[in-house]
This record gives structure tokens, C-alpha cells and sequence, in this order.
């Protein structure tokens, strides 16, 4: 009896009897879809295994695309979508690493030849990035400068004329935090 494969990383998953009553199980149970592959064809099979793979959000599922038929390409589109959708998950990483854990704020996302949906959820990660950064900066600008004895330096109440939101964004007026309510904090 045939066997169908999908491979990841190195290992092969989904390893089951073709067409039986339990193929596409193995992936199923590991990739938390509870769904298992229906299709009799074997080709069929392991492409619906690695989409289910990827659905549950395993990147590292790739196929063989060493036919040249229909079968080979569907293949071969899949493997190119998966690694995009690895790429795309190790940037979101690397990035977070970088500017949440390390600090460096100039760091911004990147993706090598992408377009449509690809370039814009680079272009949000790295909007949000800026939108978050800009405030933190402008902080920081001024504690320097009044550590530094310069007791002139203002904080901008507007970046890029957009006010800056907060509890305490108004010079000069009292705001009172929810979780001590007798407590008055000011903001020059």
C-alpha cells in the first residue's frame, strides 16, 4: 500500500497507509486542526495535510514539487507560500526582539521582494513601530535635557500634528489614577 509524506524541517509527518481511513491523522493530531486529510488521490492528500499544517499555523511544512504537472506546481506555489509565511514570522520575531527587548528603536521591519498583502502588513508592523516609538522619544528627549540642568526643554503636546493622548497630555491639570483615587499626579 502507498504511503503519502509531508516533510518538515527533516522530519516527515503525516506518514499514513494512502487512502485508508487514517491518513492525514498523525498530521492532524500534531498540527491541532483535529481535521484529517479526505482526498484519495496521494498528491492530493498530502497537499491538503500541509495546508491544514499551515492553517493551524505550522510554516515549516514543505512538499516534494518534483513533478511537472499540475500536482508539481500546486506544490511547488504551496512551499513558496509557506515560506513566506515563515519569513513573515521570524521578521515579527527578530523585530520584537530588537526594538522590545534590546531597545533599539531605529530598527524597522523588512521583507525582500513582497508586494500586495505581504508589503502591507510590513508597512503596519512597522507604522505601529513608529506611532509607539515617536512619544517614547520625545520622553526621553526631554529627561535628558533636564538631567542635563537645561530646564527649558518643553514636551511637544503634538507630533506630527497629531496630539499626543493620554491621562496626563495637559500641562498644568490634575489627573487622578483609577487605582488610587485620593493620589493627584501633575504633568508640567
Amino acid at each position: 500500500m502507498a504511503k503519502t509524506a509531508v516533510r518538515q524541517g527533516k522530519r516527515r509527518v503525516g506518514v499514513a497507509p494512502a487512502g485508508g481511513d487514517g491518513e492525514g491523522a498523525a498530521t492532524a493530531a500534531k498540527n491541532g486542526s483535529g481535521r484529517k486529510a479526505r482526498s484519495g488521490d496521494p498528491a492530493l492528500g498530502r497537499l491538503e495535510e500541509a495546508l491544514l499544517a499551515a492553517a493551524a499555523g505550522d510554516f515549516e511544512v514543505r512538499l516534494p514539487a518534483r513533478r511537472n504537472d499540475d500536482v508539481g506546481r500546486l506544490e511547488a506555489a504551496f512551499n513558496e507560500l509557506a515560506a513566506r509565511n515563515a519569513a513573515l514570522e521570524a521578521e515579527v520575531v527578530r523585530i520584537a526582539q530588537i526594538i522590545g527587548r534590546e531597545g533599539r528603536m531605529t530598527e524597522r521591519a523588512r521583507l525582500d521582494s513582497v508586494g500586495g498583502g505581504w508589503s502591507t502588513a510590513i508597512e503596519s508592523i512597522n507604522g505601529l513601530i513608529d506611532d509607539l516609538v515617536r512619544p517614547t522619544t520625545e520622553v526621553a528627549r526631554v529627561i535628558v535635557a533636564v538631567a542635563e540642568g537645561d530646564l527649558s526643554q518643553k514636551m511637544a503636546l503634538e507630533i506630527e500634528g497629531r496630539p499626543v493622548k493620554g491621562r496626563r497630555s495637559r500641562p498644568g491639570r490634575p489627573t487622578t489614577s483609577p487605582s488610587r483615587s485620593t493620589s493627584t499626579s501633575w504633568c508640567r
